[in-house]
């Protein structure tokens, strides 16, 4: 499916989200220094939070396999983490938390490219409104 010119602010508000998640990576470069619980529990916090904008975002743009992904790679991580009888609940956490922030990663670099495309697409539309401009006026003159 390609970005659509009418998508551009809604891909580039996406995008913006998309862009803050990574601060998650910063967080965790500080687990070095923050107690596991902590940190863990702060990329929850945040993941939480993100996903119903993140889930809203996709559905507004029509990206209803990028949906269909985001719940096979992290329900199915929690499935599984459900599936092993809760043997580590802590690791499981950590599973989870990492099949959902590397969909947002990989969302990230697409996303990128749909704002793109749809950067390119409103350049086209703008060129050719010019375009069909001139020639109206050109022919108003003959």
């Amino acid at each position: 499916m390609t970005s659509r010119a009418s998508d551009l602010h809604r891909l580039q508000r996406l995008h913006r989200w998309l862009t803050l998640e990574g601060w998650a990576g910063v967080g965790a470069l500080a687990g070095f220094w923050l107690p596991a619980t902590l940190l863990g529990g702060a990329l929850g916090l945040a993941a939480v939070a993100f996903l119903p904008v993140l889930v809203v975002s996709l559905w507004r743009l029509g990206r209803r396999g990028w949906l269909a992904a985001l719940a096979v790679v992290v329900g199915g991580a929690a499935l599984a983490v459900l599936g092993a009888g809760g043997a580590s609940v802590a690791l499981g956490g950590a599973a989870v938390l990492f099949a959902f922030y590397a969909f947002v990663w990989a969302l990230k670099l697409t996303v990128a490219e749909w704002v793109r495309e749809a950067e390119e697409a409103a350049r086209w539309q703008t060129e050719r409104a010019y375009a069909n401009a001139s020639a109206t006026s050109v022919s108003a003159w003959s």
